[in-house]
């Protein structure tokens, strides 16, 4: 049957500005999309012509163990059942799997090329983070292979996925990560949060932004700031949770015992959606040191608020950070991170406005390629 330009996208409570750019980025094309997300989406900032299914519904990590897996069977029966009831509409998983366990992740492809047919996946990252190994990638590969399309933000990663994994080239398509708008800082916007902090007019603030993981290299970034030249003022704030009890204490032993500690902060826990974009306009440069990763979209919110970066020089990150915008040092390189800071903190704030450069991975510039390719999922 004939479907027109509708599309369902299944987020599985992914990132909720990720799923939000994304389908936004569809509608403004013309597209009728069903979003099957959680609790977490933006509901007030999906596009008329997005329509939110909460299906996942609460993913709060404090619900006891019982209740967790009683919401995943429950969200299973009612996500496949509108896949299933809508066979022939495109779907594409724009999000990780339900779970961070990759034996049930291969069921979930194989449920979703059951039910869906042929069916797209958004691959985010070649392999689990923190979880390099040969079994990961036998079974990752597995996942891929269920894929009509595989979606990658970074040609890197379209020829690793080639490659490495075996895929299809043409089965491989490659949409850049977007930005859904742009959100350049005001002195009204800056002043408001850097108050909430209580940060005096002369701090540099030093961010470090999202869930934290041993990828992330947060530690490295502890031990670089205590690195850094105390006439800059500078301080760092840590801001996102950490589910991991062992990197938990870790870290809070190295704050413990940093001799800067008295200027370490850590906004510890999930970060409301209003607050992103305000600790982007307080801070004075984003710390991004990380120890391998493809693509990230912390440094595109970077780009969107005009905050500048300095990060590993890992994956693709250097494609997205411009010329005079920000500092690229080798990872975990504690030495090197501080002095890229130092530099990036020595400077006037640019005169550059990164939203020019970011303007061009808007996500309804940059979902175009998938346009293209969705007619290729017709007919299961």
């Amino acid at each position: 049957m004939s479907t027109g330009r509708r599309i369902i996208l299944l987020a599985h409570g992914f990132q909720p500005e990720y799923e939000a750019g994304y389908a936004n980025g569809l509608a403004r094309n013309g597209w009728t999309v069903t979003l099957i997300g959680s609790d977490m989406s933006l509901a007030d900032r999906l596009h008329a012509g997005v329509r939110l299914l909460n299906l996942r519904g609460s993913q709060s990590p404090a619900r006891p163990r019982w209740r967790k897996v009683a919401n995943l069977l429950r969200y299973w029966l009612q996500c496949y059942g509108h896949v299933l009831r809508h066979r022939g509409s495109p779907v594409h998983m724009i999000g990780n799997f339900s779970t961070g366990n990759l034996r049930i992740s291969w069921l979930e492809a194989r449920l979703t090329r059951l039910l869906a047919g042929r069916y797209a996946m958004t691959v985010h990252n070649l392999l689990p983070h923190d979880d390099h190994n040969a079994r990961s990638f036998r079974l990752s590969r597995a996942i891929y292979r269920t894929a009509a399309i595989c979606m990658v933000h970074t040609p890197r990663m379209r020829a690793a996925l080639a490659e490495d994994f075996g895929i299809d080239p043409e089965r491989i398509v490659v949409a850049e990560h977007g930005i859904d708008r742009l959100l350049p800082a005001t002195p009204a916007s800056r002043a408001a949060m850097r108050a909430r902090l209580k940060l005096d007019e002369s701090d540099r603030l030093i961010l470090f932004f999202g869930n934290l993981s041993p990828y992330k290299g947060a530690d490295v970034l502890i031990d670089a700031f205590d690195r850094i030249e105390p006439t800059l003022n500078a301080r760092l704030l840590i801001a996102g949770r950490c589910r991991s009890g062992d990197l938990r204490n870790a870290l809070r032993s190295r704050i413990a015992t940093s001799p800067r500690r008295e200027r370490i902060e850590w906004m510890e826990g999930y970060i409301a959606e209003a607050d992103v974009a305000p600790l982007f306009h307080a801070a004075d440069v984003l710390a991004m040191p990380y120890r391998h990763i493809d693509q990230s979209g912390v440094v595109f919110m970077a780009l969107a608020t005009g905050l500048r970066v300095v990060a590993s020089d890992v994956g693709s990150l250097r494609d997205y950070i411009p010329d005079g915008f920000g500092r690229m040092v080798p990872p975990g390189d504690e030495a090197a991170l501080a002095r890229g800071i130092e530099a990036v903190l020595g400077d006037a704030r640019s005169a550059a406005d990164p939203t020019v450069f970011a303007s061009r991975y808007l996500w309804s510039e940059t979902v175009k390629p998938m346009l293209a390719a969705y007619p290729r999922l017709a007919g299961g």
